[in-house]
């Protein structure tokens, strides 16, 4: 079976030869973020909620106008703060929308 160098199965061998340990190379890919964004159709959003409990950093909110069906639907936010954590192109809230309302990108 061979492993992507992005997964935390592979541990390469230069890392073996200079005495670093596994959890060494697992430390690193942990801290390794990958950007993503994702866009919602707010026409097609019916405003369940439910990308937003799953979201684990929270970049999804309730806009605050109606869309033309009267819901209020998700709303992506792009801007992060300092501290916040930004997308990381999971892609969870795709997977759990009832509408398919919502495409994830990823930056590579």
């Amino acid at each position: 079976m061979s492993h992507s160098l992005d997964s935390p199965l592979y541990y390469p061998p230069a890392w073996v030869e200079a005495g670093a340990t596994k959890f060494d190379w697992l430390e690193v890919m942990v801290k390794k973020t990958i950007k993503g964004k994702i866009t919602i159709d707010r026409e097609r959003c019916k405003g369940c909620q439910i990308c937003i409990e799953v979201c684990p950093t929270n970049r999804i909110e309730v806009d605050k106008s109606l869309n033309k069906k009267g819901y209020y639907p998700a709303r992506f936010k792009e801007n992060v703060s300092e501290g916040e954590k930004g997308c990381t192109g999971c892609a969870q809230c795709a997977t759990v929308c009832p509408e398919v309302a919502i495409e994830v990108y990823r930056a590579k």
